[in-house]
């Protein structure tokens, strides 16, 4: 997006519907007007709801297919805009041109393909195009506001707790409002503007930095944002890399991807020398405890290390047998025998390199000689 107001607006990241305006059904003598029968609702929007966050309805020219294709204009908002608002809108420009007014659903809104904002809603105000473009030098006098209307008293006098949250937690709930918002630009705000601890574990809860925390749901957008600002093995309160956190969590996402954003960190150990694949084989911090196999699967064919060793002398199959309940002794059962057959192929195999040498005659049989001889 190359507009001068691309940090301001908000565009939805999941198609979204559309209100769809016929230009052909409306009659020249109001077509001129549609732009301020819109402008007066948006004005109205912003009065009625100062506490609305940033928000943008966007807007583009569309030709509809066919021979016979006719223009539309397209209307789509982006996400923190309620569901309700293209229905208020459509019931607001119903008594002109209610004739002219259709849906489409699965609407992709991205600035490339000609969309334009029509308003955005911030700070309590509706601004148009020319505002954006000029949005240092807008008027940011406060709109007045009647006072709230007294509410009728019952007599029952209520109590709520407040929730009161640390630092820390207000950090990682900030992070992972981003981070799930359904707009695509403030995940990009809020790492700009908090650059400066994204890299510690100590300004987030649980002491997971937010890279760890975009791991664990296998969020690649988020983590190819945060490789930006951190390092693919930035620490976590136990000195564990994001790959290492990814391996201990169970996300709902595939996780190839993100495997092959911090591939680098592959052969990173924690303090006690255990790898991503060893966390993985154990399932630790998984309730039922069972190691993730297809995750399993997918690090070792990344080319993690299935021999490798922590320092209590463990390989992955020993986490993978490691603390089982004695009730559920063949719970990790799928992990340890796949585990058990890739190790004994790759230590076959690394014990015959070392000790014999193989090459294949004319007749293709593989002739084998020991090296001792």
């Amino acid at each position: 997006m190359n507009q001068p107001y691309n940090a301001i607006v908000r565009t939805p990241k999941a198609p979204t519907v559309c209100l769809a305006i016929e230009l052909r059904r409306i009659p020249d003598n109001l077509r001129d007007q549609l732009h301020s029968w819109m402008g007066t609702f948006a004005k109205q929007w912003a009065y009625d709801h100062e506490q609305q966050p940033p928000a943008t309805l966007w807007m583009k020219d569309e030709w509809t297919t066919g021979a016979d294709g006719y223009p539309e204009l397209h209307l789509a908002s982006s996400s923190k805009l309620p569901r309700h608002f293209l229905t208020r809108l459509a019931e607001h420009l119903s008594q002109w041109i209610g004739g002219a007014l259709k849906w489409n659903r699965g609407t992709t809104v991205d600035a490339d393909e000609q969309w334009m904002p029509l308003f955005h809603w911030q700070d309590g105000k509706a601004w148009n195009r020319e505002d954006l473009a000029n949005w240092k030098d807008r008027d940011q006098t406060p709109v007045p506001h009647s006072p709230p209307a007294p509410k009728h008293d019952s007599g029952i006098a209520w109590y709520v707790e407040l929730t009161r949250y640390s630092s820390e937690e207000l950090n990682t709930r900030a992070f992972q409002a981003a981070r799930e918002s359904g707009d695509r630009e403030d995940l990009g705000e809020y790492l700009e503007a908090n650059r400066n601890i994204l890299h510690s574990f100590e300004a987030y809860a649980k002491g997971a930095t937010p890279l760890h925390l975009a791991a664990a749901q296998a969020d690649v957008e988020a983590c190819d944002a945060l490789l930006r600002y951190v390092s693919e093995a930035v620490p976590n309160s136990h000195y564990q890399t994001p790959l290492m956190h990814l391996a201990s969590s169970r996300p709902k996402k595939s996780f190839g991807p993100i495997v092959s954003l911090l591939h680098s960190t592959l052969h990173h150990r924690d303090p006690q020398g255990r790898t991503a694949l060893m966390l993985a084989a154990n399932g630790r911090g998984i309730t039922t405890r069972l190691g993730n196999l297809a995750l399993i699967k997918t690090l070792v064919a990344s080319g993690a290390d299935i021999c490798a060793i922590d320092e209590q002398g463990y390989s992955a199959l020993g986490w993978a047998r490691k603390n089982l309940h004695p009730k559920k002794p063949d719970a990790n059962k799928d992990v340890i025998q796949w585990l058990e057959k890739r190790q004994f192929e790759k230590e076959v195999e690394q014990f015959f390199r070392r000790n014999y040498e193989h090459h294949f005659d004319e007749m293709g049989v593989m002739q084998i000689v020991s090296r001792t001889l």
